[in-house]
């Protein structure tokens, strides 16, 4: 492995995230920028969207020293991609990501508590055909929070309907497509949970304007609490992303201050989070109401 500099070259770190579409990336930026600047480093913010791979970007970051150490947000990289950014010899931290087969620090959140929680919320208030639209399963946090969906209908003694579990994309609207055609021929569910707001505004659209009253009265609940989702009253698990972003930079900045740390030494900082209960799901959830003081959280 490349020696590591003890002093930082450029006072600067890197932030590889998806895109810049993400309703939650400003507080976690906020969050980066908080504490990064008190250290005496500045972000330098590359969205991997287009044509242009993740590993790509940092690869080329790293091996023209062009930033002091990496945080990795949502990346999508094969084991062996993560395994060759570490060859360079430079920090790095896996933020929203978890990869058990590399020694990586990482901060992530408690994805199968928050869907636990989401599907038990709508277990309590009566419902028994509960939908569950996931993230694409090759992501670690995606299988989290479908074990977690799993978990609360089982410990209720509700049996888990494969036909009522669909594979989404993370996205609005394929996915409200998808849950569309799908239930379009079969008998709708009485409660629906979105492993993201994305996919839970798309839906909680969908049922709402539909002619059919049975579909406006599905209670639906989304995971991030983005800002979009306090508008339109969607209930939805709240994500910290402004404290996920100062821990993950203050653990990138302990590791420049302590270059000598190996990888086995890695760290995962779990960090916990909480529903959030709006007018999308509860009494009356078919009438869309906003944030206010009907909200109740529920910490975990």
């Amino acid at each position: 492995m490349k020696k590591v500099e003890t002093k930082p070259s450029t006072g600067l770190i890197g932030v590889v995230f998806p895109s810049w579409d993400l309703g939650f990336l400003s507080e976690f930026l906020r969050g980066v920028d908080s504490v990064g600047r008190v250290h005496g480093y500045h972000m330098v913010t590359l969205p991997s969207s287009g044509s242009i791979e993740p590993v790509e970007i940092s690869e080329h970051l790293l091996k023209k020293k062009q930033v002091d150490g990496l945080l990795l947000f949502d990346a999508v990289m094969s084991h062996q991609h993560l395994r060759s950014l570490q060859e360079f010899g430079r920090p790095l931290v896996l933020v929203n990501r978890r990869c058990k087969s590399v020694k990586y620090n990482s901060v992530v959140i408690n994805d199968y508590r928050g869907a636990y929680d989401a599907t038990r919320h709508l277990i309590d208030l009566g419902h028994e055909r509960i939908a569950m639209l996931t993230g694409p399963l090759m992501y670690e946090d995606a299988r989290d929070r479908l074990t977690g969906y799993k978990a609360a209908l089982q410990e209720s003694g509700l049996t888990v309907d494969p036909d009522l579990v669909l594979e989404g994309t993370f996205e609005r609207e394929s996915s409200t497509i998808l849950f569309a055609k799908h239930f379009r021929n079969r008998d709708w569910p009485d409660a629906v949970f979105a492993a993201n707001d994305e996919m839970g505004l798309g839906i909680l659209r969908y049922c709402r304007n539909h002619r059919n009253r049975k579909v406006r009265e599905i209670a639906v609940v989304g995971f991030d609490d983005i800002e979009m989702s306090k508008f339109v009253g969607l209930t939805s698990v709240h994500v910290p992303f402004f404290e996920i972003g100062r821990r993950s930079v203050t653990m990138l900045v302990d590791l420049l201050q302590h270059p000598g740390k190996r990888p086995q030494e890695s760290l995962e900082e779990l960090l916990p989070v909480k529903l959030v209960v709006r007018a999308s799901s509860g009494e009356n959830h078919y009438r869309l109401g906003s944030e206010g003081e009907g909200s109740k959280s529920r910490e975990e």
